[in-house]
């Protein structure tokens, strides 16, 4: 009875670790937002808006590459709707800092876009007097939570009962029989005659697990004990 409620236990805590961890694991996923290539003029700049892309969701992880032909480099920048009005009319602008680059020839990097904002993507190729071509795939981060979160709450709850009845199983006392047992295994491989004298109890009793465990301990005790005397006369 103790062993099963300690199994139970066991498994119980286990069971709600894992149902604790499973929901912040993540199922990959991902959707192409724009896989283009173009070419921006010399003087001039591109950009591509998430306002001409309604289906553009907020907030989600945006996994930006792109490459400039020749290893050449160009400017990128990434505003809102208000700065890039201002960009666009030669005025004083502001950007976002991240994952905003200036001369560049290759990005790859992961940038939420804040959720209530327009986004504009821009390169600018003002300084430049060769056109430069650009091959751009941005692509949405959709991965899922293999679970939802409230999973990892009620793991808590297998966790806690699992505790208590390990709790309640390590209360419970050892039979007698099991007790006697183990104290001969540990003593007979000790080499002690106490152990013996524990398998030969045992070895007489009617119980059959105990009579089998009575004579390996016997057993176990004999060699035990001539294997130590032997080492310490040949020693």
């Amino acid at each position: 009875m103790k062993r099963a409620f300690l199994a139970i236990g066991v498994v119980s805590v286990i069971a709600g670790v894992l149902l604790a961890i499973i929901p912040y694991v993540r199922v990959p996923n991902s959707s192409v937002w724009l896989n283009v290539t173009f070419v921006v003029p010399a003087g001039r700049h591109y950009c591509y808006t998430t306002v001409s892309s309604p289906s553009f969701p907020r907030g989600v992880p945006l996994h930006i590459t792109f490459d400039v032909a020749g290893a050449d480099s160009i400017d990128f920048r990434v505003m809102n709707e208000s700065s890039y009005l201002e960009y666009n009319s030669s005025q004083p602008y502001g950007y976002y800092v991240e994952p905003s680059r200036s001369s560049i020839a290759r990005m790859d990097l992961r940038w939420t876009p804040p959720v209530d904002e327009k986004i504009y993507f821009v390169w600018g190729n003002q300084q430049s007097h060769v056109s430069k071509s650009i091959s751009a795939y941005f692509s949405l981060d959709t991965s899922r939570a293999l679970l939802p979160s409230v999973v990892a709450v009620l793991g808590l709850l297998p966790i806690f009962g699992g505790i208590a009845t390990l709790g309640y199983g390590a209360r419970l006392p050892i039979p007698p029989s099991r007790k006697q047992i183990i104290t001969g295994y540990i003593l007979a491989t000790l080499g002690g005659l106490l152990g013996m004298m524990i398998g030969f109890d045992l070895a007489k009793k009617e119980n059959q697990v105990d009579r089998f465990h009575g004579k390996i301990i016997s057993i176990l005790g004999i060699v035990s004990t001539i294997s130590f005397v032997l080492l310490y006369f040949l020693h």
